[in-house]
Formats: structure tokens, sequence, C-alpha cells
């Protein structure tokens, strides 16, 4: 307490409150530090605290340095020419910081991802979408593009992942190519049931220098099938020689004929990896091995009978 002295020897003017003033003024702004943490703790992590701030201050709680989904590469390449005009779409690879979360398909529109011709501007219609893991983007054009002609491929912050996390900004250009000959070709095809073809789980399928449709399956077995001009196939002839030659069932997970089989000398890679039961691993433990040629008995076809591995 202070005390200013006038000319009136009685007349005290005082500059500070009285203590007991000042000591519930301090006990008020005690309480109201204290009501303002409760608060603030009960309101965190339920947005409260970040509404009210945002009402003042828009950009409260954003943060400018957090990482952002974005595009790490493109096909075609930036810049790339030749692009055929009639076949060409866009597939670009994202990188997703964020642990579980992918790309939001319901993002994907006319507006957040765009194909547009560079000069002008255009945009050209086309479909957009993600793949099944969510982990790129894809864009189809619904009509042939212009020949010789830059495109740009833009992909907005409209763009988000699965949590609302926007990505960031990207364009890349692409050339087409001078000019494609296209040509009508009215194909038509219908599906037909084939009964002998029935009752097993095929891996792979190919037309061998014979003519002839070869499907391999799950359990290491190879069919062969006739084919007839009509489409239609014939019972198929068993071939079993991966499973025989191992001692067990092998898992067939692909076959192509080598570039100098032909009809009458079959040479066949396959490669086949260890079937397991379900749940189990397996792994690859033969790779391309080649089937050679055998005659079955009392018929002058040759058979896929002798094998080596590598």
């Amino acid at each position: 307490m202070s005390a200013v002295k006038t000319d009136s020897p009685a007349l005290h003017v005082r500059t500070n409150p009285p203590r007991s003033r000042r000591i519930g003024l301090y006990r008020a702004a005690i309480y109201s530090m204290a009501v303002i943490l409760c608060a603030c703790c009960w309101a965190s992590g339920r947005g409260y605290k970040t509404w009210v701030f945002r009402q003042f201050n828009p950009d409260y709680g954003v943060h400018h340095y957090a990482l952002q989904p974005e595009i790490i590469r493109t096909r075609p390449a930036d810049r790339e020419g030749n692009v055929s005009p009639g076949s060409a779409f866009v597939a670009a690879d994202v990188e997703l910081p964020y642990s579980g979360k992918v790309v939001d398909g319901r993002s994907l529109n006319g507006d957040s991802v765009r194909l547009y011709r560079t000069y002008d501007g255009r945009a050209v219609p086309a479909v957009v979408n993600t793949s099944g893991a969510g982990d790129a983007i894809v864009l189809r054009p619904k009509q042939s593009l212009d020949a010789s002609t830059q495109y740009t491929f833009e992909v907005t912050p409209a763009v988000t992942d699965t949590a609302g996390h926007r990505f960031k900004p990207f364009t890349t250009t692409f050339w087409t190519m001078a000019g494609e000959r296209l040509a009508e070709f009215p194909v038509a095809f219908e599906k037909v049931p084939l009964p002998d073809a029935i009752g097993h789980m095929f891996t792979c399928v190919t037309i061998g220098p014979d003519r002839k449709l070869y499907a391999s399956t799950l359990s290491g077995k190879i069919f062969r099938y006739a084919i007839h001009p009509d489409g239609a196939i014939e019972a198929p002839l068993e071939i079993n020689t991966v499973n025989e030659s191992n001692g067990l069932s092998r898992l067939i997970t692909g076959i192509a004929f080598d570039p100098h089989a032909t009809a009458d000398h079959l040479l066949l890679w396959v490669s086949h990896g260890q079937l397991t039961s379900q749940g189990a691993r397996g792994r690859v433990t033969s790779r391309a091995p080649p089937i050679g040629p055998a005659k079955s008995a009392g018929s002058k076809d040759p058979i896929l009978k002798n094998i080596r591995t590598w």
C-alpha cells in the first residue's frame, strides 16, 4: 500500500486496492485458469477446442509441414513421347506416408484428376479409379487422343487418402505419336460351356505349336485339348509328368513353349512350387524345368514325358 500526500494533511489518496480486494482478484484469476485448464483437458481429442480457436484463426491446428500423400511416378513418364493415341492411359504410383491409409476412391473424379490438351486446356473425358490395393491412380480416356499432341495429366489436392490427408498438387505431360493407323475389326464372342474342362482349378493356359490347348492346374497336372474348328474341345489327355518326377503334387505357376519347339518336338517350360495345405506357407523349389517329347505307346503324337530340372 502506498499514499500520496497533498496540501491537506488530512487527505490521503490510495493508488493500490485494499489487500483483501487484491487477494480476491488473485483467487479469481487462479480459479479462471484452473477452469480453462480443465476445459482444455476435457476437450482434448474431441475437436471442440480446435473448433473454437478456428473461429478466430482458420489456420489453427493446420500443420503446413505435415507429410502429404503424393505422386512419385507416372506411366507415361514426364515428357515422354510416342505415346499411342488409341490405347493411351495414365497410371500414377503414389507415396502414402500414413500407415494403413490408401487412396480414397470417393475423392477421384473428373475435377480432382484431369487429363487435358495442353495448348488449349480442353479436358479429355475419362474414367478415373484406383487399384484394388488403393496404391495407385489410373486414368483411362473414353476416346482416342489426338496425334502429335501434348497432353497434361493433373492431380489436385482434392484427392485424399482414406484419413482425409490431401495429396500434393502434381502435373506431368506427354506427347502422342505422329500418327496411328486405325481400322475396324468387328469381333464377337460367345461364351459356351466346356464339359471336358470342368472339375479342375486351372492356373495357366497356352496354345502349343501343335495347335492344341494346354492347361495347367493347381494340383500339378497338365491337360492337352484338341481344338475343333468351331472352338469346341475334345476330351483331354492328362499329363502328370511334373508330379511323377517330384514324387508329390506340385503347384504349377507358369507354362510356356520353347521358341524352338515344333509340333513334332514339343518342349514346354514349367514353373512350379510346393503345394501346401491351407494356411501353410510354401516356396518355389524348381524354376522352369523343360519337359521334352516322348512317344506314347501305339501313338504317333508326342507327349510331354521327359523332364529336366534347373
